[in-house]
């Protein structure tokens, strides 16, 4: 009787453990947030992707490790106009 009770309430601990983590992750917005970092970087790939397949014939283009500078408005401009084309 005393094992049965013993792993009863061991279910119930990690039952408790694991409705605790949800709550606080709920409260602390845990789960929302790798959700908006996952999204964040997804979006980013997306955008380095289209910087390095963008082809300025210009001289005054500036690269670092084949990234346009995004700073030069024209470049980004293009970007904005491709990524809403996708």
């Amino acid at each position: 009787m005393e094992t049965i009770t013993i792993i009863i309430y061991l279910i119930l601990f990690v039952v408790v453990l694991f409705m605790t983590r949800e709550i606080v992750s709920w409260f602390w917005k845990i789960n929302e947030n790798i959700r908006l970092q996952e999204e964040t970087n997804r979006l980013l790939k997306r955008i380095v992707d289209k910087l390095d397949s963008y082809d300025d014939n210009t001289s005054n283009k500036k690269t670092f490790d084949g990234v346009s500078d995004v700073n030069d408005p024209k470049i980004l401009n293009d970007v904005i106009e491709i990524l809403k084309r996708k």
